[in-house]
């Protein structure tokens, strides 16, 4: 019975929480004006719900007469609410935005106290239409969390409030509406003030107290001061809480990052080798030549690296290039002037390995265009051929063969931990095996051998996923 005691105190604590507590409920902002009408119906349906919750709610139309325009506008302002609750009977403000990012509806509330200009709480929501309900039940939770921190209010706080409202206009009429005998004294924040009151030859501490205290831009949502370099002053100069921010404009600062690639290599990509025995004279004399031979063929790759600053990541991609090898073997009777050709195909892979840097031509944004610059080595192995009981062929060794490498490609970047991107890549191959070789050509078969075409360079197209961690 104690226990039910308990718990229905606590549950009619939480009831009248806030009863007859002021609120301020700026207009909610839409991103664009294609968001207004949504951004309308979102007010009337918070300043209903808190009513009916029996707050007292402050909107943007009741306090205009009192603080002017600077309470337009608010999720944008830097000192919005902060100024206007100082002339106003609150000591909360509900700050809404909507915006609509790629295929979401999106909803950030922020909730402030009087005594800060940073908000206490802030979510982002994603709704599922203009009338979801998470949002007001969203905004409920927060204020009310918010007054059962605070203290008692003053006694005349919900009598100052009411007073506002009842000579406010109607939320529904245009603010051209506001009484005719004029608005009151208009209030001044105190940043304007402070602005005001500055020494004439102070034209810093004047500018400075325009812009008010610099904001306490703390990092939230397990972000790092790492994750904000080459980017910080950008971060600092905005307006939005560092998880809106940093979801928006997706930083790679920080990060290990780690790329998982496919796509086409176009160019050298398959071997080609030509194997020929002469015998019946005193000596057996064996030829080959191998080398590289064009073709488009699929490829993977990993990519790990690192990223000291937003504006470029070093690492290591290692990939496979899948290809074919080619043998056209024979062998030549001296004797008998015999001589017996074929032709054989397998599958191959080839590996390949490139330190790279990347460079990001915007350091911050969903789009990041970038350019790149390494080397590449691609390793190659031996060609296994199977013998006869007649001939023994030589087996062409496998190899490496080098090249710089260049890439071009764009970054898609939905979140800070997550993107998708296109490029293409170009090496240019050098060594000796980048092109044929052969074993000695004093040795060349008196037979039409044609070397196959090759472009001593590979073009990758790729794509994937990048992640950082």
């Amino acid at each position: 019975m104690i226990r039910i005691f308990i718990i229905l105190v606590f549950v009619l604590k939480a009831s009248i929480a806030g009863a007859g507590e002021p609120v301020l409920l700026p207009d909610v902002s839409p991103n664009t004006t294609a968001e207004f009408g949504w951004a309308t119906i979102l007010g009337k349906q918070l300043n209903e719900g808190l009513t009916e919750k029996g707050y007292i709610v402050l909107n943007s139309a009741a306090v205009r007469p009192v603080v002017g325009s600077q309470i337009d506008a608010c999720f944008e302002e830097r000192t919005c609410p902060y100024g206007s609750l100082q002339h106003l009977p609150a000591r909360v403000a509900v700050v809404v935005r909507v915006l609509r990012d790629v295929e979401r509806m999106l909803v950030q509330v922020a909730v402030y106290d009087k005594s800060a200009m940073q908000p206490v709480d802030l979510h982002e929501l994603v709704v599922s239409g203009t009338d979801d309900p998470v949002v007001l039940e969203t905004v409920l939770q927060m204020v009310g969390d918010l007054i059962q921190e605070m203290e008692a209010p003053p006694d005349n706080l919900a009598t100052d409030a009411q007073a506002i409202l009842d000579r406010k206009v109607l939320l529904s009429e245009p603010a051209k509406s506001a009484p005719e005998e004029g608005p009151p004294e208009t209030a001044v924040s105190e940043v304007e003030s402070a602005a005001q009151q500055a020494p004439a030859g102070n034209t810093e501490a004047a500018t400075s107290a325009q812009s008010g205290p610099a904001p306490d831009k703390t990092l939230r949502g397990g972000y790092k001061p790492r994750h904000l370099a080459g980017v910080k002053k950008r971060f600092e100069a905005s307006e939005l809480d560092s998880m809106i921010w940093m979801r928006r404009r997706s930083p790679h600062g920080g990060r290990l990052l780690i790329e998982i690639r496919g796509g086409l290599g176009i160019g050298d990509v398959d071997r080609h080798a030509d194997v020929h025995v002469t015998f019946g004279n005193e000596e057996i004399v064996n030829w080959y030549q191998e080398g590289p031979s064009r073709s488009e063929r699929v490829r993977g790759a990993l990519y790990i690296g690192y990223a000291p600053t937003a504006a470029f990541d070093v690492g290591v991609l290692v990939g496979l290039q899948y290809g074919f090898k080619t043998l056209v073997s024979g062998w030549t009777d001296a004797s008998t002037g015999e001589d017996r050709f074929g032709q054989d195909v397998a599958q191959a892979v080839q590996v390949y390995i490139q330190p790279r840097v990347r460079f990001y031509l915007i350091w911050a944004g969903m789009v990041k265009p970038y350019v790149g610059a390494g080397f590449e080595t691609r390793m190659f192995d031996a060609l296994k051929i199977a013998d006869s009981d007649i001939v023994d062929y030589p087996d062409p060794t496998g190899g490496v063969f080098f090249g710089p490498m260049g890439t071009v490609g764009v970054m898609i970047d939905p979140g800070p931990v997550v993107g998708f991107f296109i490029e293409g890549a170009y090496t240019h191959h050098i060594g000796i095996r980048a092109s044929f070789a052969e074993t000695d050509r004093n040795s060349r078969p008196d037979i039409p051998l044609e070397t196959p075409r090759y472009d001593g360079f590979t073009v990758g197209v790729m794509a994937g996923a990048q992640f950082r961690l």
